[in-house]
């Protein structure tokens, strides 16, 4: 587990969920069991009072500024993460069709599937 990681999960996470996500995160094989996680249902896992934003995937690009310099991005295809420009990003995970996970300095996006549709939490990164 990276530094990006680890404070996704202590400023975006249920302190309840957190231990056994970090144990997945941690360990190599289950780290696709991290991300499955976020495909459906991801608010069960997210502190609410942090989401700015849920709603479809391309209403949340309207709301973010391109300027973020560094984008984290882990999921199935980035299973270790990797880090993207913005417009990349952008063009990755809206055409991705499993969770993706983006730490930026600004926020956090978790992108997941909800009947038939990419829709996006962006949480404050405080």
């Amino acid at each position: 587990m990276n530094d990006y990681e680890k404070t996704f999960l202590e400023k975006c996470i249920i302190s309840s969920k957190r231990e056994r996500l970090r144990y997945e995160l941690n360990t190599p094989n289950k780290r696709n069991d991290f991300l499955m996680r976020f495909c459906h249902d991801a608010k069960r896992y997210i502190v609410s009072k942090n989401i700015l934003f849920y709603g479809p995937l391309n209403e949340l690009f309207l709301k973010i500024s391109a300027k973020e310099p560094c984008n984290y991005i882990l999921s199935t295809k980035y299973f270790n993460g990797t880090i993207m420009n913005f417009l990349d990003m952008q063009n990755y995970i809206l055409n991705e069709y499993m969770s993706a996970i983006v730490v930026t300095k600004s926020y956090y996006i978790i992108k997941e599937e909800a009947n038939n549709k990419s829709m996006a939490y962006l949480i404050a990164n405080k």
